[in-house]
């Protein structure tokens, strides 16, 4: 087969200039030369301009590759003596550059703070247009003392849905599936699927139904049941069941609505599996991971990270979960946003507005979805329009050592000083108490503290219907005078910091809110306050936010 220079330029990945030059210096020369001038190559031409590469790569002058067809086995085992030695160099390096990014991130005296009142571990990853940051606070392993770094690996959770769907509009766009495709085409076994699309198992639509497998799950499970609720949501997400018997135990009604079932993807990516008559872990190795040089990420394993739930280490296998890291996931995102293996615009529009699909929740074009899973807490976020990739994790429940809630409510130009902490609004069963106050400035240095001598600032107790704790507590506020409390050192231009820590044994919410006066009208906000773990773990996201902000 003839090939014209342009041709086996393209196919090397060299220049039409590089080859003009391998030509005049005798290192290769065309197999063909027509009576115009024209060069033509042959398949063992091509062989030999990749045997030239090859040498040049390994840092052979090309007067030495022209002198001989074949590099000695010597000269091989000398420059292999060498990459090695240079290999330990680099490795040497990374090691030291992983040393300095697992170290905790010093950002701003409040962001600090509310890092160690929470007990915050975990990293954050940013990628946009400026470029990239990587930022780490507690460790991976505190036994070990084992820190974060972009190659540390833990398992995804519910983020294995994006790659799992991103294997799926890949194999749409190469023509070996159909979006549209009946899922009682690879499954006719399986009651209702014959209105159920592919489709439908990407946007959770499916309404598939799993009451028989979660019963054995929760049967296989039982042992773990006096575990912390992390650790045994952790046993119960490692599903292990083959192919034949999860198609055997779930059906699909009628209705084609959103609910959120992780089965969805399960199924995704055994249909994923029939088409390529590959198990899935190759196919993402094959499609995805191998093209963007994703080198830590496989489907099923083991994490590197170790979570903790109530102060215990959670460790363990995650069979159906894909483990990665933060630089592979930067990686995956890139090429999301570059539209590398799959067109952007092809991509998104898979994924509804102000709905679910691919693994995503889309709301005015930004992605977004959360998970948790086994003590791991994993939050992205993706804005295609402006480039920006995020991803933050932590491995420890973001709470105080005694369990209790933490808030603070930030006070700016307040006209005259007068701050009003009170509680809105309380479901039936709802109790807490605030047991301490405290003003700080900006920088955090405590200006105040107030002491009650053991009795509570705020208490709450609804016995109730839900409702407004006006209506039923006596003690459901506390008022602050800031000019007098500060005295001379108050200004109303400055902006001052009211730390609120409230117990709090109920999985009932209330409201604990503050309202102040600045030039002249009404400034409120409140924080929910309850004994769910999860929610925790949104009050620290909204805290450390707007630590950022006050800086």
């Amino acid at each position: 087969m003839k090939m014209q220079i342009g041709e086996i330029a393209k196919k090397s990945g060299v220049t039409v200039r590089t080859l003009q030059y391998y030509d005049s210096i005798g290192l290769l020369k065309p197999a063909e030369v027509s009576e115009s001038g024209y060069r033509y190559y042959d398949e063992e031409s091509l062989e030999q301009l990749r045997k030239i590469l090859y040498y040049k790569e390994l840092g052979f002058p090309l007067r030495e590759i022209a002198s001989q067809a074949d590099i000695g086995s010597g000269k091989l085992l000398t420059k292999r003596r060498a990459l090695e030695r240079e290999r330990a160099r680099i490795e040497q390096l990374i090691g030291r550059v992983d040393g300095e990014l697992s170290q905790t991130a010093k950002v701003s005296p409040w962001f600090d703070k509310i890092c160690r009142d929470y007990n915050y571990s975990g990293f954050a990853y940013c990628r946009d247009k400026d470029g990239e940051l990587f930022a780490a606070w507690g460790r991976a392993d505190f036994e070990n003392d084992v820190g974060f770094t972009p190659r540390c690996r833990f398992p995804l959770g519910w983020i294995t849905t994006q790659l799992t769907a991103y294997c799926a509009l890949i194999f749409a766009e190469k023509g070996l599936l159909s979006l549209d495709n009946a899922v009682s085409k690879y499954f006719p076994e399986i009651g209702g699927s014959d209105g159920v699309t592919v489709r439908d198992l990407l946007n959770m639509t499916s309404n598939v139904k799993t009451d028989k497998l979660c019963e054995e799950w929760n049967e296989q499970y039982a042992e773990y049941s006096e575990l912390p609720w992390e650790a045994a949501e952790h046993r119960t997400h490692q599903r292990t069941y083959t192919p034949s018997n999860i198609t055997e135990k779930i059906t699909f009604g009628n209705e084609r609505e959103f609910f959120v079932n992780a089965a969805n993807y399960d199924i995704l990516r055994l249909i994923l599996g029939k088409t390529a008559a590959l198990p899935f872990a190759e196919i993402l190795a094959e499609y995805v991971c191998k093209p963007l040089g994703m080198c830590d990420t496989a489907f099923s394993g083991t994490s590197e990270a170790i979570a903790y739930a109530d102060g215990k280490r959670v460790e363990g296998e995650f069979p159906n979960e894909i483990i990665s890291t933060a630089e592979d996931l930067s990686k995956f995102y890139a090429a999301v946003i570059d539209g590398s293996l799959l067109p952007l615009e092809k991509y998104l529009r898979e994924i509804p507005e102000g709905g679910f699909g691919c693994g995503w929740y889309r709301n005015e074009g930004v992605l977004t979805h959360n998970s948790n899973l086994g003590g791991f807490e994993l939050e992205t976020e993706l804005r295609p329009e402006d480039g920006k990739a995020w991803i933050n994790l932590r491995n420890r429940l973001p709470v105080p050592d005694n369990g209790d809630r933490v808030m603070y409510y930030d006070v700016k130009k307040c006209d005259d000083g007068y701050v009003k902490l009170e509680t809105w609004e309380t479901d039936s069963g709802a109790e807490f108490g605030v047991y301490s106050i405290t003003v700080y400035d900006s920088s955090a240095n405590v200006l105040y503290t107030a002491e009650n001598n053991g009795e509570y600032f705020i208490e709450v107790k609804n016995t109730g219907e839900k409702r407004q704790a006006s209506e039923f507590a006596e003690k459901y506020f506390y008022e602050l005078n800031l000019r007098d409390i500060l005295g001379e050192k108050f200004s109303a231009d400055e902006t001052y910091i009211i730390e609120v820590k409230a117990h709090c044994d109920t999985w009932q919410a209330a409201q604990l809110g503050y309202v102040y006066q600045s030039g002249g009208e009404w400034i409120s906000g409140c924080y929910w306050v309850f004994r769910a773990p999860w929610r925790a773990y949104d009050l620290f996201l909204e805290q450390l936010n707007w630590s950022l902000e006050v800086e």
